[in-house]
């Protein structure tokens, strides 16, 4: 079963990469000389698409052809394809706030469809480079917002308001992740992961702790 899995994931993968490629030659017919690199993202970048995962595409352009959201379907496949100016991208990469946990795989980890220029590798490179400092501040800022969701689910426990338990309890989780991913200065591939990671990364410091190793 498991065999089957990894099977039906590779093409699955495979299948989006191809359907990439073919919305990147039309692109670049489209927009020419304007058009600077494209790559995928997210799972498919990853190579972890699955049989209902969308192909996740994003263009770098110059800085003349305005910023695009598109949305539509390939071969039945949803295809999200952002079209932004790579001083645009570049300048995401600098960020730091309190969802960069879950942001930043996509300046830091592409699968590069076209990219003559190496591109990616630049607002990879800027990615690595953020000052600590910035994430200081986005840790103090998430702190708050962790607190905030901590006494939203007591007070629905207080109330014995299950749904908002588990809305709330959520929340505060998802809060807690995000400042870990701050905290290790290392972000989750996707929400798809976040647990898994978060998990990962606090046994690590549990067992750190226990055998007196600075990890």
């Amino acid at each position: 079963m498991g065999k089957d899995a990894m099977t039906n994931t590779t093409d699955e993968n495979a299948l989006r990469i191809e359907i990439a490629r073919e919305v990147v030659e039309r692109k670049r017919q489209e927009l020419g000389a304007h058009l600077l690199a494209a790559a995928c993202y997210g799972s498919v970048a990853h190579h972890a698409a699955n049989r209902y995962s969308d192909v996740e595409l994003i263009l770098l352009t110059d800085d003349e052809t305005p910023a695009v959201e598109e949305q539509f379907f390939a071969r039945g496949i949803m295809v999200e394809c952002d079209r932004l100016p790579l001083t645009r991208i570049l300048a995401a990469a600098r960020r730091v706030d309190p969802a960069w946990g879950i942001e930043a795989d996509q300046h830091l980890h592409h699968l590069p469809i076209w990219d003559p220029n190496d591109a990616f590798a630049q607002a990879q490179a800027t990615a690595k480079s953020v000052p600590d400092a910035l994430f200081v501040t986005a840790l103090e800022r998430m702190w708050w917002a962790a607190w905030e969701m901590r006494g939203k689910f007591r007070n629905a426990a207080l109330q014995g308001d299950v749904a908002s338990m588990y809305y709330s309890g959520w929340l505060f989780a998802r809060n807690v992740a995000l400042r870990i991913a701050l905290h290790e200065r290392r972000p989750y591939e996707s929400l798809r992961t976040i647990w898994q990671d978060a998990a990962a990364v606090s046994y690590t410091h549990l067992r750190a702790h226990e055998t007196g190793r600075n990890l």
